[in-house]
């Protein structure tokens, strides 16, 4: 078992859990329902576990960050505005994807897949 067990997202998630089946839970939070299973279980590697629980705190327990471009918005939608590629369908899409991409403080998009949007976006 994994130490985060213990912690109060775990227990949090493990109450919706008994709700929700592990396949709602999973297209909430853009995983696998294998992974939701995992992290249930304790099963999942701690050293992983990172996004997954800051997509369940957002989703669940109403975890927000200051967006630069939207103002306060829940982690998971956060991470997810990070997943996305870029598509110029209105401007507030484009500002977010720059945003992401440009030094923001909750983007945990490393360095060098900013290189490549770059040079992607530059053709």
């Amino acid at each position: 078992m994994e130490d985060y067990i213990n912690e109060q997202w775990h227990r949090e998630l493990c109450k919706v859990a008994q709700r929700l089946s592990r396949k709602q839970l999973a297209e909430r939070l853009d995983c696998s329902s294998t992974q939701v299973s995992q992290v249930v279980n304790g099963k999942y590697a701690a050293h992983r576990i990172h996004t997954f629980k800051e997509k369940f705190a957002g989703a669940f327990m109403g975890y927000c960050v200051n967006c630069p471009v939207a103002g306060e918005l829940p982690r998971d939608r956060c991470i997810e505005f990070q997943n996305r590629q870029f598509c110029a369908t209105n401007p507030t899409r484009v500002q977010l994807y720059h945003a992401c991409r440009s030094g923001c403080e909750h983007s945990r998009i490393p360095l060098k897949n900013i290189e490549k949007d770059n040079s992607r976006e530059a053709v």
